[in-house]
């Protein structure tokens, strides 16, 4: 029982990240909106900032 669990895990580790996908960048929308469709989900959010 052990196998499969460890089998599983190191399945999901190498197949569970989509490594050719892009990602999707919401340029021009107002925070507020981001928030409303993300019904609950965690959201990356990125800075740019200028020193």
């Amino acid at each position: 029982m052990k196998n499969n669990y460890s089998i599983l895990i190191i399945g999901f580790i190498i197949f569970g990240c989509a490594k050719d996908g892009a990602y999707e960048w919401n340029k021009d929308v107002p925070f507020q909106d981001i928030l409303a469709k993300s019904s609950g989900k965690l959201i990356l959010m990125d800075f740019e900032t200028e020193w």
